[in-house]
């Protein structure tokens, strides 16, 4: 088994350096908040890759709520990260029963 520790950082590119940070457009929360969007989208990929590979995984968000002052100085995490999430890794002792799909048109709705 296998513990990842989601880090995330403010969001940063040469688009936002140069057109959004000369005018203030938005406040630095939205650009943390961006930064945590990427992480998290990056931790979706790393756990469907996962499951394509026969892994089991589990993204939980205990771990930071309950111990994430402990969680930074036993990593030595730097105070400008933020911790996302913990990943649980690993291969599952069951293969879990597949759960039935419902069909597509019970699911959608199209609006013209």
């Amino acid at each position: 088994p296998v513990l990842i520790v989601c880090l995330a950082t403010p969001y940063e590119s040469k688009f936002r350096e140069k057109i959004f940070d000369p005018i203030a457009f938005v406040p630095d929360s939205v650009w943390e908040e961006e930064g945590i969007k990427s992480s998290c989208l990056a931790a979706q990929n790393l756990m469907l890759a996962a499951h394509a590979k026969g892994l089991g995984t589990c993204p939980m968000t205990g771990p930071v709520l309950l111990a994430q002052d402990e969680l930074r100085q036993y990593l030595q995490i730097e105070p400008e990260k933020q911790i996302n999430m913990v990943i649980s890794l690993g291969f599952p002792k069951d293969k879990p029963k597949k759960l039935p799909r419902k069909e597509v048109d019970e699911i959608t709705t199209f609006v013209f």
